[in-house]
């Protein structure tokens, strides 16, 4: 039951994603939201999530695995849509998977001077990258912390 908590967990990004587009499209549709600011809010959040996740299960490998396996399916769907058919589903799946990483997408859009990336898909892959690092150093944290204190 633990590790299906964890999955769900995984899911926390879409419910973002959602919320953020009702806000852009109803309260702020004529002001700059910092896109950057909200996706380190959420890399914050899921730095916790991997802290948490010691409280769910003891294996590190087993807890990045379940609370990033959402993550990991929306990106591979998302790169299906980008390169095998070339468009996006007009439906849900379609509308979920992109707001998936909307949280994310504009702080990767900065990451972006660096790593010159111009796609959807692309920004996606480093959005997979930076949510599956920050639950992995929360869980790398949690073990020293833990380690250090025995």
């Amino acid at each position: 039951m633990k590790r299906v908590t964890l999955l769900l967990i995984g899911f926390l990004p879409l419910l973002f994603g959602i919320i953020q587009h009702h806000l852009m499209m109803t309260v702020f549709f004529d002001t700059l939201i910092p896109g950057s600011l909200i996706g380190i809010a959420v890399l914050v959040i899921w730095f916790f999530i991997g802290i948490l996740s010691i409280k769910f299960v003891s294996s590190k490998k087993e807890a990045i695995i379940f609370v990033n396996a959402p993550a990991f399916l929306v990106l591979l769907l998302i790169l299906f849509q980008e390169i095998v058919l070339n468009a996006f589903w007009r439906n849900n799946i379609g509308l979920g998977t992109q707001f998936f990483y909307l949280p994310l997408i504009g702080l990767t859009r900065h990451l972006s001077i660096i790593f010159p990336i111009g796609s959807f898909s692309n920004m996606s892959v480093l959005a997979f990258i930076c949510l599956f690092g920050a639950s992995y150093f929360g869980r790398v944290v949690v073990e020293r912390r833990k380690n250090k204190h025995d």
